[in-house]
């Protein structure tokens, strides 16, 4: 890779992320998928080794194609060979019940290309750290996943090394649903 953007700690997860990230949800936006690709080309380019997706971000381009943000980042990295870190890949599904969990979590590895070794999670050549979040949680989602076992259930599936750690995004002003899911 060309240029490296600074590191700095991923928590404390004992990764080092770059400081500046690719939000790629509106990489649907752009006029051809071409230009989608070498976004994301160009992000790696520069050492950026921190990429935002989700399910829901996909959308009709200027061409009239439907592009998804996870299908473009993945193939992006699997036709790359020159990459010498992992990436982290964080990205969201809906899954407020196990089984809604297991739907959307099995349809983002296999939308991103992720495959599963015993050397970890890997997307071509590339080793990828999978960060996934139940996305835009408030109290009505949150109640159901504590009821429904959503929440262990999303613990065994990382335990188990489908992917490398586990989250949730808000958008809503439930500070309190927020407070209790940190607290989790």
């Amino acid at each position: 890779m060309q240029t490296k953007v600074k590191r700095r700690p991923f928590g404390n997860t004992g990764l080092y992320v770059s400081e500046v990230g690719l939000g790629a949800m509106n990489l649907r936006m752009l006029d051809t998928v071409d230009q989608a690709f070498e976004m994301v080309n160009y992000a790696l380019d520069q050492g950026i080794n921190l990429i935002d997706t989700a399910r829901a971000y996909k959308g009709v381009n200027g061409e009239g194609v439907t592009v998804e943000s996870e299908d473009i980042v993945g193939r992006t990295i699997a036709a790359r060979t020159d990459i010498d870190e992992p990436i982290v890949i964080v990205t969201k599904g809906h899954g407020y019940t196990p089984e809604a969990f297991d739907e959307d979590l099995d349809t983002s590895l296999r939308t991103l290309g992720v495959k599963k070794t015993d050397k970890g999670l890997f997307i071509g050549s590339t080793e990828v750290k999978i960060v996934y979040f139940y996305h835009g949680i408030m109290r009505e989602r949150w109640e159901s996943m504590k009821k429904s076992g959503a929440i262990e259930h999303g613990i065994q599936r990382r335990d188990a090394g489908d992917f490398t750690y586990l989250g949730f995004s808000a958008h809503y002003g439930d500070g309190d649903v927020i407070k209790e899911a940190i607290d989790t």
